[in-house]
């Protein structure tokens, strides 16, 4: 609406009868902190220690790094 991209007048973000339903209340929403990033500079070494180590731990985080994948998915691998 903000961009004027819909003109029928009706704001699908409205919160009261539009969003309220979906989502929860703000007041229950809480700030998301992520873990810090490795630089990417230190990932070489950190990939070169990490292959010296055979343990299945040091296999999957491997396959994490260069999959990209979430920590989940590796987990529960078959």
């Amino acid at each position: 609406m903000a961009k004027e991209y819909r003109t029928d007048g009706v704001n699908p973000a409205v919160w009261r009868h539009g969003l309220q339903p979906l989502l929860a209340k703000p007041s229950k929403v809480r700030r998301v902190v992520h873990h810090p990033a490795m630089r990417y500079a230190q990932v070489p070494a950190f990939m070169a220690e990490l292959a010296k180590d055979s343990s299945t731990a040091a296999r999957a985080l491997t396959f994490t790094v260069l999959t990209g994948l979430r920590s989940a998915p590796v987990r529960y691998a078959v």
